[in-house]
Order: C-alpha cells, then structure tokens, then sequence
C-alpha cells in the first residue's frame, strides 16, 4: 500500500512521477499542456496526496505545504535578492559587451518597468511559480527531510532541473539560444544555489509564499533585462540570465551563506 510508503519513498515516487509528467507533457503537441506545464508539480502532489498515499484526507497533510502560514518577515529579502543578483549579471554582461544591450527596447518612463516587473511578479506568482513550488518546497521538500537539509536541497535542484528540460527543447515553444548541453549544464548549476535559497526561506519562514515570491521575482527580473538585451549576445548567454556565470556565483555566495548562517 503507498499510503505505508515512507517519506523518502513518497519523494522518490513524486520525483519519478513529476518528471514523467513534464515529460508527457512536452511531447503531447497540446498547446494547452504546454501552457499549463508549471502546474505538473502541483498536479502530481494533489495525485499523490488524494489518491496514492491518502494523505490529503487529513488536515496535517495539507499543513504540510505551509500555504497556510505567510511569512511576511521573509518577503523583502525573496523579492530583493533576485533584483541585485540579476541586475548585477546583466550590467556587467553590458559592460563587458556594450552590443548586448537593446537600446532600442529601454523605456524611458521608470513608472513603466517598476509597474511593468510588479505586475509580472503577481502574474507569476498566481500562474507559474506557485504551480511549481507546491510541489517542489511544499511537498518533496517535506518528504525529504530525514535524509538532511542538503541532500533535500540537492535532490531538489536536480529533479527541478531535468523537469525543465522537455518544456526547453523538445515543445517548440521556447529553446534557450546557444549550445544545448553548455546551456543545460549552466542551467543546472544555477538551480542548485538557488534550491538551497528558496529550501532555506520555506524553512525559516515556515510558509510557502517566501520561496515562491523569489522564484517569481527571479523570472520576472529576468524577463524584463532579457528584454533589454540581445538574447543571442555571447555574453548574455554566459554571463547573465538564468544560466549565466555571474547569477551562479552570486547565487552560491548567498547560499554558503545562508547554510553557514546558524
């Protein structure tokens, strides 16, 4: 019986069915699927819960995804931080090379980009980030606990990471230029850091809602240098963005940090 299953065993067939779903997802041609791919993780959780471990008929189960809980102390840090690690990214990948930056998609009117990244941020809390945090720091990071907090985060970064991989190269929806593999791999390191800073704000808030304003601040401030910048650009693609170098050692100076940080 999976409702016998411990919680290491929970997480390990959550993983495995998370990542089959994307994967089914992305190879599904439904434009629909594809649009809704961030809520898989959501989608699974309530699978697991309301029919294989029976776990969400009780109360204790629900309160385990800390939605519940706000942790408003932790919010101007979540929102922040992927502010000044991405703004810092993009400005010296300018820097470095002054043909990445589009002039011509800058606006003049400040009131425009802060209202412009607000806006997106909400959006993506409702639509995008919350679908995946349900499931990645409100569920497998319950279940993986007893193995330790780093080995929870770890097991996180890698099952968040292959999960992105068919909505990146196999929908036609979206491909991140440059080499697939260097891409991939930039990726994955990326992620790494950063479960460690989202595992850390789900815990120390003891809410969901931290680590899923970070993620949406992290996508949404992206979204908007991206735009201002040359995609393509050598230097955008190593340097800043999702899978830039400079946001992988920002990242991890703030993840040391915060594991060294008692």
């Amino acid at each position: 019986m999976l409702n016998k299953l411990t919680d290491t065993q929970k997480a390990l067939v959550f993983s495995i069915l998370v990542l089959l779903a994307g994967f089914l997802a992305a190879t599904s041609h439904n434009k629909l699927l594809i649009d809704y791919y961030q809520l898989t993780p959501t989608l699974i959780t309530l699978f697991m819960m309301l029919l294989l471990t029976k776990e969400g008929y009780r109360k204790v189960g629900w309160s385990n995804l800390k939605l519940h809980r706000f942790g408003f102390r932790y919010w101007i840090p979540a929102f922040v931080i992927p502010i000044v690690v991405l703004a810092l990214a993009y400005k010296t990948a300018w820097t470095v090379s002054s043909d990445s930056f589009n002039v011509s998609a800058f606006p003049s009117d400040w009131v425009i980009i802060i209202t412009n990244f607000l806006s997106t941020v909400g959006l993506n809390i409702i639509f995008y980030s919350l679908g995946e945090e349900i499931g990645w720091r409100g569920y497998l990071l319950s279940k993986l606990l007893p193995l330790g907090k780093v080995k929870a985060y770890l097991w996180i970064a890698l099952v968040w990471a292959f999960w992105h991989y068919p909505y990146f190269y196999l929908t036609g929806f979206y491909q991140p230029p440059g080499n697939p593999v260097v891409m991939m791999t930039l990726f994955t390191l990326v992620l790494i850091p950063m479960s460690i800073i989202l595992g850390k704000l789900r815990l120390r808030s003891n809410s969901l809602w931290p680590a899923s304003i970070f993620h949406s601040s992290n996508n949404a401030i992206w979204e908007i240098l991206n735009n201002f910048s040359i995609s393509s650009s050598p230097a955008i693609l190593l340097l800043a963005g999702n899978r830039g170098i400079i946001p992988i050692l920002l990242y991890s100076v703030v993840a040391t940090i915060l594991l060294r940080k008692k």
